[in-house]
């Protein structure tokens, strides 16, 4: 990613001697008012009077014919970090929608579920001073490294997974490079697992972590109206997350379309220990779901079919898809469109509750399923948060609409305007890019990108609020609030 050659640009078509010998960066951009689109737009040269609009610079074809090539660097690399490139660049308008595909990852910081225990600090320094340990860390596929390290596991009382960890390490940083695959790191699990893990509590503790949360629940009784109970049975843990801290890490970005080959590393060379990172504070609301349920309710053969069968094979040949999987995981379930379009209205409703703006909120969807054989506990929850750089949605508005009896009244609102949209019966096709949207469109779940972790795809809002042959995993509670609706009204 770099700019134009502007200096090759504004002489290109020049006409004296003087302006062909010219090249000087005396340049001038300006707007001609008697024509319209980029023919008036024009870049000259004040020292030699050349020049020339901008009409024709997005074809590819007058970039080969003025010989102009690849810079080789980034824009935040120096010129000395440039690698050789004779590839003929292509020009895009910077308002173009396909510039620059992001490749940011967000995570949750959580406290460290498994605790160093002094006696490994201990027993690693001893490996670190045995004189024999520069040799194993020189060469640690060498021809005596097995030797090595089964001396030093004897004689400093470790094993040698142990050693092997510690080598590992050693060259990971020797290398620059940090402890992990070349995959991206699956941290959803042990978010879900923390989030779980959050006990009763009336008010947050004055604790300064960077996470402080508490489990709130829904504040449904077993004398109160049969639509509250109904959500209660689905919605099995609430916990009210007074503080979080999030890291969003940019490792790339795409440009023209989305796939390997067009995927451009923000480190060119090599694989550095570093990524360019921001973080955030805010707060949020975490909620759970009954897993039985959820597992019945996703064997039910209609619902299957829409998904299995429907969504997932257009996920499969959507350019996106591999971007998308680090979200679904390998196995698309009718959990994650339900519990991400809920998300989604969720957001919408808290806009008009709290008066946050959409874009001020975001989601994070734990829905992943795993095989039987997989000792992970599979994830079925949605945290609803507020993270950003200013003080919007740090003071407390957010989790007190978690708190009972907001979160319920919030969810009947929501699904009773999930109902219906303005769109039908248009909204209930197969929509959005790659048709990876079902019900689903501006009028009623669409939220801004920047609040979606997965651009506004994957979304189906009858898997929610169900339909004549769909049945809704909210259904059950939509049809006892309107009975009871009803009734009220009769009396």
């Amino acid at each position: 990613m770099s700019d134009v050659d502007w200096v090759l640009w504004a002489h290109s078509t020049a006409s004296t001697p003087d302006q062909e010998q010219c090249g000087s960066l005396n340049l001038r951009f300006s707007v001609r008012e008697h024509t319209s689109g980029l023919d008036s737009l024009y870049v000259g040269c004040l020292t030699c009077k050349a020049g020339r609009p901008l009409s024709g610079i997005t074809n590819q074809s007058n970039m080969e014919r003025l010989k102009m090539t690849c810079s080789g660097r980034q824009p935040w690399q120096r010129t000395e970090d440039a690698e050789e490139c004779d590839a003929t660049p292509q020009v895009v308008q910077k308002g173009a929608s396909n510039v620059y595909f992001p490749d940011v990852h967000s995570a949750i910081d959580i406290p460290n579920t498994i605790d160093v225990a002094p006696e490994d600090e201990e027993a690693a320094q001893r490996v670190y001073d045995h004189n024999m340990w520069p040799d194993l860390a020189e060469a640690p596929d060498g021809p005596a490294a097995s030797a090595i390290r089964t001396l030093i596991s004897v004689q400093c009382e470790v094993t040698e997974e142990f050693v092997n960890e510690l080598v590992r390490r050693h060259s990971s940083e020797l290398a620059g490079t940090p402890l992990l695959s070349s995959e991206v790191t699956d941290l959803s699990q042990d978010e879900w697992t923390v989030f779980n893990s959050a006990e009763p509590r009336a008010t947050p503790s004055a604790s300064k972590d960077d996470l402080v949360m508490r489990e709130v629940g829904l504040g449904v009784h077993e004398d109160d109206p049969e639509h509250l109970r109904y959500i209660a049975e689905r919605v099995t843990k609430v916990v009210a997350v007074d503080r979080l801290r999030e890291v969003r890490a940019l490792r790339g970005y795409w440009r023209l379309r989305i796939d390997d080959e067009q995927y451009v590393s923000v480190h060119p060379k090599g694989s550095p220990s570093w990524l360019p990172a921001v973080e955030s504070y805010g707060e949020g609301v975490f909620l759970a779901f009954d897993e039985q349920r959820l597992r019945a309710w996703e064997k039910e053969p209609a619902v299957h079919n829409r998904v299995v069968n429907g969504l997932e094979p257009d996920l499969d040949s959507a350019l996106r898809q591999k971007q998308l999987r680090q979200t679904t995981g390998q196995r698309l379930l009718p959990r994650y469109p339900m519990l991400h379009t809920l998300a989604h209205m969720l957001i919408r409703q808290l806009a008009f509750e709290c008066g946050y703006s959409a874009a001020s909120l975001r989601e994070r969807v734990y829905a992943r399923g795993y095989p039987e054989e997989d000792d992970r506990r599979p994830q079925a929850g949605v945290l609803v948060y507020t993270a950003a750089g200013d003080a919007e949605g740090t003071l407390g508005g957010l989790v007190r609409q978690g708190e009972p009896p907001n979160l319920t009244e919030a969810i009947i609102r929501l699904l009773e305007t999930g109902m219906w949209c303005s769109n039908d019966p248009l909204c209930s096709e197969p929509s959005g890019f790659a048709n990876l949207n079902r019900a689903a469109c501006h009028a009623c779940t669409f939220l801004p990108e920047t609040s979606c972790e997965t651009g506004n795809a994957l979304l189906d809002r009858t898997l929610v609020v169900g339909s004549e042959t769909i049945p809704g995993f909210f259904q059950p509670v939509i049809e006892a609030a309107t009975k009871q609706s009803v009734g009220e009204v009769h009396r």
